[in-house]
C-alpha cells in the first residue's frame, strides 16, 4: 500500500507500537483505544490482524503487545471482532507461522468456529510449538464435559497423568503378589507418593498381554476393574491413561469411553489423559464425534 493512505496505516501502526500498553489500574489507555481506531481507519477494515503480525515480524512491537492490540481491536470494530476472529482461525489452520500463532492463540475469543474443531485442531499446534502447550492446555480443559446420562463426567485431557488433580490414577504395570491392597477383579491400590498433592492412590491393571488380554474385551475389562477399586476406596475422581492394547487408537478409545460410560459407579469424574496429541484426538472423537467444522 502506497501514497496518502500507506502513510496514514504506517503513522497509525507507529502510534499504536509505541504508546504506553497499560494504565497504573490495570487497564489500556484510552489514548490506545483511540489510536487502535485510528489504525483501523486506515487500514479500511475492521480486521487489522495483518497490519498488526507485520509489525510484529518487524520488530515494530513484541508478541505481547501484538496480542493486546488485536484485543482491542475486536472490541472497537463494527463488527464485533468477526473479521479478524476468521482471519485469526485462518492462521491457526495454516499453523505454520510462528508470530501469528501466538497471535491467534493469546487472542481472547475461542479459537475456531466450533468446539470440535478445536478439540482436534489445538493438541497438533502444541505439539507444533511447545511453548504454547500450557495455553492449549488450559483452553482444552476450560470446554464443557461430555454429559453421560447419569455416569461420571468424561473428560479428555491433553497433558499428564501425574500432574492431574484427581484423588486416583490408573496406572498398568504387573503388579507383584501382595504388592498394595487386593481390589475387586485384577486392580491393586498403592498410596501415591511423589504425586500431585490431591492425588492420594494409584489403581495398578495389569498391562496388555496376548490372548484374551490383549483385545476389546481384555481392554474393557481393566477399565471396569478401576472403576470397582475406585468405588471400594471411596474416591469420586480418577484419572486414566491410554491403557496398552495391540488395537487401534481410535479403536481402544472408542472402548475406553464406551465403557466408562456405561459402568455404574460412584465415581463422579474421570480425566482420560494423554500427553500424545493423537492420541488425544481420538479420545477426544469418541466422546464428542468427529469434528464438525460447521455450526456447534
Amino acid at each position: 500500500m502506497g501514497g496518502a493512505r500507506g502513510a496514514r496505516l504506517d503513522a497509525a501502526l507507529g502510534r499504536v507500537c509505541t504508546l504506553p500498553l497499560w494504565e497504573p489500574d490495570g487497564g489500556h489507555p484510552w489514548e490506545l483505544h483511540e489510536a487502535v481506531e485510528e489504525l483501523i481507519a486506515a487500514h479500511g477494515s475492521d480486521d487489522v490482524g495483518e497490519p498488526v503480525a507485520e509489525a510484529v515480524a518487524a520488530g515494530r512491537a513484541d508478541r505481547a503487545r501484538g496480542a493486546d492490540l488485536l484485543n482491542i481491536a475486536a472490541w472497537s470494530g463494527t463488527d464485533n471482532g468477526a473479521a479478524l476472529g476468521r482471519t485469526l482461525t485462518t492462521w491457526l489452520r495454516a499453523g505454520d507461522d510462528p508470530v501469528r500463532v501466538h497471535l491467534a492463540l493469546h487472542h481472547e475469543a475461542y479459537p475456531f468456529p466450533t468446539r470440535g474443531e478445536m478439540l482436534l485442531r489445538l493438541p497438533g499446534l502444541a505439539d507444533r510449538f511447545p511453548e504454547h502447550r500450557a495455553l492449549v492446555e488450559r483452553r482444552l480443559a476450560a470446554r464443557p464435559a461430555r454429559p453421560t446420562g447419569g455416569g461420571p463426567e468424561l473428560r479428555a485431557v491433553l497433558g499428564e497423568l501425574t500432574a492431574q488433580d484427581t484423588e486416583a490414577v490408573v496406572t498398568a504395570v504387573d503388579p507383584a503378589p501382595g504388592a498394595g491392597t487386593d481390589a475387586p477383579g485384577r486392580a491393586v491400590i498403592t498410596p501415591a507418593v511423589g504425586l500431585s498433592p490431591r492425588i492420594m492412590h494409584v489403581i495398578a491393571v495389569p498391562a496388555a498381554m496376548a490372548g484374551k488380554d490383549d483385545g476389546p474385551w481384555g481392554l474393557a475389562s481393566r477399565h471396569r476393574d478401576a472403576l470397582a477399586a475406585a468405588d471400594g476406596i471411596g474416591v469420586h475422581s480418577v484419572a486414566f491413561p491410554m491403557l496398552g492394547s495391540s488395537l487401534p487408537v481410535g479403536e481402544a478409545a472408542r472402548i475406553a469411553v464406551r465403557t466408562l460410560a456405561a459402568t455404574p459407579t460412584s465415581v463422579e469424574l474421570v480425566r482420560l489423559v494423554t500427553p500424545d496429541a493423537a492420541a488425544y484426538a481420538a479420545l477426544t472423537a469418541a466422546l464428542y464425534g468427529p469434528a464438525r467444522f460447521g455450526r456447534d
